[in-house]
């Protein structure tokens, strides 16, 4: 996902919508970036933590969560 549009040159990225890590997980292995990936289900990011946690300790992925009251708020 998007390493056709130059992203193994990119430094910093905004992930919205995070989900579970699957496309992060992909970017992570074909660049150097770093991730904010954002979410607004905490049991995705808790899903995302654990499956990422050597990128997480590693600096290279900073999960958080979108505060709202319902998902559709987005």
């Amino acid at each position: 996902m998007f390493i056709e549009q130059g992203a193994q040159q990119w430094w910093h990225c905004v992930e919205i919508g995070a989900g579970s890590g699957k496309f992060t997980r992909y970017l992570l292995a074909h660049s150097a970036t770093d991730i904010l990936a954002f979410d607004v289900s905490a049991e995705f990011l808790n899903v995302l933590r654990t499956r990422l946690a050597g990128p997480i300790a590693a600096s290279r992925i900073f999960p958080e969560l979108l505060p709202t009251a319902r998902p559709s708020e987005m």
